[in-house]
């Protein structure tokens, strides 16, 4: 998916950040969830918080475009 997102050419850089910023939540996310049950209780807030990161990725997912999609695009666009 990263290389159909962003092309062959910052794959290594592109994967990189992906796999940190998968790690850092993996680091993050049980400390949340473990301040949120012992501030409420619960993990009801714990779950809301998850659920509102989980429709905001939905949401950033639906937006982006594959490469070559939006090459696509931008040369209709230039020919028209």
């Amino acid at each position: 998916t990263t290389a159909d997102f962003y092309g062959l050419k910052n794959y290594g850089a592109n994967y990189g950040v992906l796999y940190t910023a998968w790690g850092v939540s993996g680091f993050v996310g049980p400390l949340l969830a473990g301040w949120a049950v012992d501030t409420t209780g619960t993990y009801s807030l714990a779950f809301t918080i998850s659920a509102g990161l989980l429709a905001v990725a939905i949401v950033l997912g639906f937006m982006t475009k594959p490469l070559k999609l939006a090459k696509a695009e931008q040369t209709a666009a230039a020919n028209a």
